[in-house]
């Protein structure tokens, strides 16, 4: 009977381990391995609750992009259709709003509105190189509303603290009121030569 026991005990005690390092997958899960290297790059540890603790997060690699926003942006865009120049602008946002948080308050005074607006224009720039051969109004509508980049979930993800959406809310204050010229939707805006990135 003791022998019985124990002969039980060891084959659930292995059982469990076995369980336990298997990797339960529904498709869209990743394995750490795969989560901390996305196409070559090497994420940063996710802060957790810690990144939330500062207006400016935590940038361990000091690129300019909070850890938790860096590995959102890579898992979000990994599958896309020209997920390389879409990442390459959801990071440039990513960096503009960095910045205009500091002191949103002299956003217009300082121009730090520019960098925010440089986003802009390259992801103009980039709708206009990808979208010029495709003359179909609803095609061209459709790929600008899947590859909007900067759109409600990722300014979630951006402003996920009460003091970082009080600093976005008065970045935008500091610029009502005032008028801003037109500027070209060109190339020279983004912070990297989207037009070499391909999509692998």
């Amino acid at each position: 009977m003791l022998k019985q026991k124990i002969l039980f005990i060891a084959i659930f005690l292995i059982a469990s381990v076995l369980i336990t390092g298997c990797s339960w997958s529904d498709g869209s899960s990743t394995s750490e391995e795969e989560i901390l290297v996305i196409d070559g790059h090497t994420l940063p540890p996710d802060p957790g609750e810690a990144g939330k603790e500062t207006l400016l997060g935590i940038d361990v690699n000091e690129n300019g992009v909070r850890d938790d926003m860096e590995i959102y942006i890579y898992k979000r865009f990994r599958d896309f259709e020209n997920s390389r120049k879409d990442r390459a602008i959801a990071l440039q946002y990513a960096k503009a709003t960095q910045i205009i948080i500091q002191e949103p308050e002299k956003a217009y005074e300082r121009n730090t509105y520019k960098v925010m607006d440089d986003a802009i224009d390259c992801q103009w720039y980039y709708y206009k190189q990808h979208l010029k051969n495709i003359q179909d109004y609803h095609l061209r509508l459709q790929y600008r509303q899947e590859h909007r980049i900067y759109d409600e979930e990722m300014q979630d993800v951006i402003f996920n603290t009460r003091e970082r959406l009080e600093a976005y809310m008065d970045y935008n204050d500091a610029l009502s009121g005032h008028v801003f010229d037109s500027r070209p939707k060109i190339k020279e805006k983004c912070d990297v030569d989207i037009d070499t990135l391909g999509n692998e």
